[in-house]
Order: C-alpha cells, then sequence, then structure tokens
C-alpha cells in the first residue's frame, strides 16, 4: 500500500530508489553529461573488449551490462572505463583479507545494524542518497574488515542499477558518535583503499559527499584521508556540523528523515528491508555462482513486489533468467539475507522503510 508520503514524493517530480525502467530525463542526463548515445556507447564497449582481451591477467564479465557501469563512470572513454575495472580487480587481489574469505554471519551483522541505508526517493538530479550512520557500527562486532566488505558489496548493489549509474550518487556520512575505538581501526592501509575507491576503484559516480555532526575525531580522520585524494573529490566534500539548514542547501529537506531536519514521517532506519536483485545476463557467469544456487536451491521463498505472490525457488530462477531485471523484497529475518558476494552481481541493498 503505497503512503501519503510516497504519493505526495511521486507527486512532487521525485524519482524512487528502484526503477524498472531509465526514465527519459536522466535518458537525456546521460546523453548530455555522458555522452551516451547508440553510437558512443557501441563504440565504447567494442573498444573496452579490446582493451580486456589484450590484458590476459585481466577474467571479467564481458556482458554490456556489466561494461556500462565503468564506461558511465568515466563519461564513456574507453581507455579511462579499463583503466577503472583494472583497478577495481587489482585492489580485490591485494585485499584478500576483505573479498577472499568472506563470513556470511558476520556480514549480516553489519547489514542488520542499519549503519548503511538509503533513503527511499532519489534526489532532484536522479541521484541516490546513501547514509553511512557510524555511530551504528560496532567494531567488537564486526571488524574493520567485515565492515569494509560489506560497504564494497552495499555500494556495487546500488550502482547495479543503471539510472544511478548515470546519476550518481550522495553520500551523507553521520559521524555522531564516532568514537577512538573506531577510529584505532582505521589503519593507514584502510585509510588508503578508502582513499582509492574514492578516487579510481569503483564504477562510481560520487557526486558529493556531506559530513554530518562531524567531531574531532573524525576531523583527526580527515586531516590524514585529504591528503589521498583528488582535487576534485575534495571539493565535493562538505562539512555541515550540526547545521540542518546548511545541509539542507545540498540535499532537499523532502528526502531527509526528522534527524536531520527533514520530512519523511515516521521513518526508522533500523528496520529495512532486504533487496536481490538479478541481471539474468549475468546468471552462470563466472563469480556469480552464489546468485545462481541461491535460485536453485533456496530453504523459503521470497516475495515478488509487484503481485506479491510466493515465489517458489525455481519459479524465481526462471524469471530471473527471463526477465531484464528484477527485484525481490526481503525481509531481514529471511534466509537469503545471508548470502553475498562481494565483487559479483547478485546484491543486497538495504532500504529504508516508512512505518
Amino acid at each position: 500500500m503505497t503512503s501519503k508520503y510516497e504519493e505526495e514524493m511521486k507527486a512532487k517530480g521525485y524519482l524512487p530508489f528502484h526503477l524498472d525502467h531509465i526514465p527519459s530525463k536522466i535518458i537525456q542526463k546521460a546523453k548530455e553529461e555522458l555522452n551516451e548515445t547508440n553510437d558512443t556507447r557501441a563504440a565504447a564497449l567494442e573498444k573496452i573488449r579490446e582493451y580486456i582481451k589484450e590484458d590476459k591477467n585481466l577474467k571479467c564479465p564481458m556482458e554490456d551490462e556489466y561494461l556500462l557501469q565503468f564506461l558511465r563512470a568515466r563519461k564513456f572513454d574507453a581507455k579511462r572505463a579499463f583503466s577503472l575495472l583494472q583497478n577495481k580487480y587489482q585492489v580485490k587481489k591485494s585485499h584478500p583479507e576483505l573479498y577472499d574469505s568472506i563470513n556470511l554471519d558476520d556480514l549480516r551483522k553489519v547489514y542488520s545494524s542499519g549503519a548503511g541505508y538509503c533513503f527511499p526517493f532519489r534526489d532532484p538530479d536522479g541521484c541516490v542518497v546513501l547514509v553511512l550512520a557510524l555511530a551504528k557500527w560496532n567494531p567488537g562486532e564486526s571488524n574493520i574488515c567485515n565492515a569494509l566488505t560489506a560497504l564494497t558489496g552495499f555500494i556495487l548493489s546500488i550502482v547495479d542499477d543503471p539510472a544511478t549509474q548515470i546519476s550518481g550518487v550522495r553520500i551523507l556520512v553521520d559521524v555522531r558518535g564516532f568514537s577512538l575505538r573506531q577510529m584505532s581501526t582505521l589503519t593507514p592501509r584502510y585509510v588508503l583503499l578508502i582513499s582509492k575507491a574514492l578516487r579510481n576503484c569503483l564504477p562510481v559516480r560520487f557526486k558529493s559527499i556531506h559530513i554530518y555532526n562531524e567531531s574531532i575525531v573524525f576531523q583527526y580522520i580527515w586531516s590524514v584521508l585529504k591528503l589521498v585524494l583528488t582535487d576534485k573529490i575534495r571539493n565535493r566534500v562538505h562539512f555541515h556540523g550540526n547545521n540542518q539548514k546548511h545541509l539542507h542547501k545540498f540535499i532537499p529537506k523532502d528526502l531527509l528523515s526528522a534527524e536531520y531536519g527533514g520530512e519523511m514521517p515516521n521513518f526508522n532506519a533500523d528496520r529495512h528491508s532486504i533487496h536481490l536483485q538479478w541481471v539474468p545476463s549475468h546468471v552462470g557467469l563466472p563469480g556469480n555462482e552464489a546468485a545462481d544456487d541461491l535460485a536453485k536451491a533456496s530453504t523459503s521463498d521470497p516475495v515478488d513486489p509487484e503481485d506479491h505472490m510466493v515465489l517458489t525457488s525455481t519459479e524465481s530462477y526462471s524469471r530471473a533468467k527471463e526477465l531484464i531485471c528484477r527485484t525481490w523484497v526481503i525481509p531481514h529475518v529471511h534466509p537469503w539475507y545471508t548470502c553475498f558476494i562481494g565483487l559479483g552481481q547478485v546484491c543486497f541493498l538495504a532500504m529504508a522503510t516508512i512505518q
């Protein structure tokens, strides 16, 4: 059932987080900002595939949907997009503690903590707003490796949506309660990893980063981190203290919950659903076995949000292969919630719910 808030937001022209198509205004944005047309898309895809074939050490999916993430992130400059792709796999290789030995139970703790979530609607530019509530991350329960693995998967799942690849992501970092204990886990190795993620190893258009409720502890982290960021990224970081009106100059209060001076009613970020999304062309690809196994052998069945029917695992798998893209909403207590693949195509999203 659609809430009054959701009806009002749609009436104001806000796009929802989940889209089953690319709206015309975002298609136009792709043309104007990314130089994306049928011709440039085809030429860039052909070129980046040539680069991949020449690199004998790089094994990655070659489907259009996967490669377009990188091309859009680099405005269809195939050479720069290929460099971004190489960097992603190099980071995976150089950080086996994050991406090779994944403990599903530990990751579930991170996702269920409410430390990361997205607001239900996009901003006027079509950007997704990702919130990182640092106080909700308990390093005693989930160490820095689990936190960074979860964050990687979360961000990659967000940009699996073509509309988000085009429009980009805004990050709201709520630093309230960030402690010395948390800071002590951020060794130079992981500070550098964060800087790489922001600069050139994730297929994401980071449009802006907003630091809210920053403390002296966080200011120390920033003094180190900014040294290894590019001017472009540094200029996109905005500090707001606890000034909500200043925050609203960048992110409309229509989108925000009450704790940020917003107008979203009865918002509870701790109660969220998990969205499992398949890109059917990726079914059967190396590295995507988790999605295949999940679809074939699930012990419980998800609910299709469009017709509210409970699907068997066979039906889910069949629909995943037949449809261009499909998302199932899964409660956080569901067994499917435990599955995670850090750099594959099956993805979990923590979505804020309106009670």
